[in-house]
């Protein structure tokens, strides 16, 4: 899918990678008093700007479990040591606050005038799944998904049939240049 899309990756470490990192990185936050454990489970607070709210987000719950907010912590902190400027992510818009809050929790730790790269959260809109005539929103947790893979197989699909209806393509290139529109379309939609 990588290639069809034209992406090519210098580094690749997958969530797994951070599992064993988690439980020595939440010593360190709380070494550092970053974090602090209430009622069992290892937890950030902090008052949000502008605001007289509060913001707590838990790292460890009380059983021991990690959570996804840490397993991001721990992936940051790992980068941040590596030769990275800006570490990117890009995500559905929905994920704006969790990454605001991670980058908190690091400014925290490390200290916001340190040189660690920063956390550039790039937002896109929400995906709409068309389920036999409903157009619902993609959700993983709710289990409305999308593999990309389909997408692009019928984004390809719904270009190749405008440009076997216009005629005016030669129908030895339409394949390819399907393919390119079709991918096109959700690179820059």
């Amino acid at each position: 899918i990588y290639d069809r899309l034209g992406v090519r990756f210098t580094h690749i470490r997958p969530e797994s990678y951070y599992q064993f990192r988690m439980e020595r990185d939440c010593q360190r936050l709380w070494d550092s008093g970053v974090v602090a454990l209430e009622n069992d489970a290892f937890i950030s607070r902090w008052v949000k700007p502008g605001t007289d709210q509060e913001e707590v987000v838990v790292l460890r719950k009380k059983d021991g479990a990690s959570t996804y907010m840490m397993s991001e912590v721990s992936t940051y902190l790992d980068r941040s040591n590596g030769d990275f400027d800006r570490i990117i992510v890009v995500t559905d818009n929905r994920q704006a606050q969790h990454f605001s809050q991670v980058q908190r929790i690091v400014d925290q730790f490390l200290g916001p005038d340190s040189r660690h790269p920063k956390l550039e959260h790039v937002p896109f809109g929400g995906l709409r799944i068309d389920w036999d005539g409903e157009k619902t929103l993609m959700s993983s947790r709710n289990g409305e998904v999308l593999n990309l893979s389909e997408v692009l197989d019928e984004a390809q699909r719904r270009s190749r049939a405008i440009l076997d209806e216009s005629g005016s393509i030669p129908e030895r290139d339409r394949s390819s240049l399907s393919d390119k529109i079709g991918c096109g379309s959700i690179i820059y939609s």
